[in-house]
């Protein structure tokens, strides 16, 4: 079988900005936006704790943290390609049913080629995409999404390698360039 892949060289690489608030990104559809009430109370526990952002995607009108600093922007394949600028993280909660098992990881594979570290909940195919504590953290409840999160806001060197493992590893394993000719 062949994996989902992206067209790696297109996609703009993080550029470290230590002023701003961190920025936690999201990717999706209007119809994958309720996937972000698995992080809510995370989020919520990390707002009091450190000046974060969310960056939603493609989430249409929904906006999930009304009482949280939120960004909505509408996809665009220029927006997708410069993820890497716009987050910080890029996240990927799922519930752990028949349906969300057999999804593709398509945007933790984003994240990754834009030199993101990922978190997202260990359903499915993302348990393989994600090695935890090289290119990410695969998180199950509040208290793992937190533990996650606050590592990274607390550690800029962590998340700069952890980007740079992950788009190496979005460049040999998950790169239309190289899985287009097999």
């Amino acid at each position: 079988t062949l994996p989902s892949v992206v067209d790696v060289p297109r996609y703009m690489l993080k550029q470290q900005d230590a002023d701003a608030p961190f920025r936690i990104g999201w990717i999706g559809s209007p119809v994958t936006a309720p996937y972000l009430d698995v992080i809510g109370n995370a989020l919520n526990i990390l707002s009091r704790e450190a000046k974060i952002h969310i960056v939603l995607i493609g989430a249409g009108n929904s906006n999930p943290f009304p009482e949280l600093p939120t960004t909505r922007l509408d996809w665009s394949e220029d927006q997708e390609l410069s993820i890497g600028e716009t987050f910080d993280v890029g996240v990927m909660p799922l519930v752990d049913g028949p349906f969300e098992g057999g999804k593709c990881g398509y945007k933790l594979v984003q994240y990754m080629a834009g030199g993101l570290p990922v978190i997202a909940s260990p359903v499915g195919i993302n348990t393989q995409i994600i090695t935890p504590g090289i290119n990410g953290y695969l998180a199950a409840s509040t208290d793992e999404w937190l533990e996650s999160l606050r590592r990274l806001i607390d550690d800029r060197e962590l998340r700069f390698k952890m980007g740079q493992m992950g788009r190496r590893r979005a460049e040999q394993m998950y790169n239309l360039r190289i899985t287009a000719p097999k």
